[in-house]
């Protein structure tokens, strides 16, 4: 690897370590709602076609709702964590962007319109930002090197 490869590689590994918790909150909250879910749908399944099978049936009803509710609100607060971390990711490429002393404001501002325009690959975007950042450095280093 290249030092210009290990650069861009350090900066996604730095950037997805400040949206890692989420993305990690997100996957947790998922797994266990999903858990709670399918209990729920199983009982469920209990409680109409086996009907003998459960004696207590309103209590039983209260708790199995209650587990349902739970998952459910599992299931939305995933999708919220897994947001805030999408959301961090991109307020961390927008501050690199223009932390940058080596573009110009339009240069700046056209890979923030590209990152809008590309939402599904933002990642990518700021690859090909950290690349042309790393060969302008070079070039200045070069120029002011001789």
């Amino acid at each position: 690897m290249s030092y210009r490869e290990l650069h861009v590689h350090h900066e996604i590994r730095y950037m997805r370590k400040a949206s890692r918790s989420f993305y990690m909150n997100a996957f947790i909250f998922g797994v266990i709602a999903t858990l709670l879910f399918c209990n729920t749908l199983l009982c469920l399944y209990y409680l109409i076609f086996d009907p003998l099978a459960i004696g207590d049936r309103q209590l039983f009803q209260l708790i199995q709702s209650i587990i349902g509710a739970f998952s459910i609100a599992l299931f939305i607060e995933a999708f919220y964590q897994k947001r805030i971390g999408q959301v961090k990711k991109l307020a961390h490429i927008r501050k690199r962007i223009k932390a940058s002393v080596y573009f110009s404001k339009t240069d700046k501002k056209k890979f923030i319109k590209m990152l809008r325009a590309r939402s599904t690959d933002r990642v990518s975007v700021f690859r090909e930002f950290l690349q042309k950042e790393e060969r302008l450095k070079s070039q200045k280093d070069l120029r002011n090197y001789y």
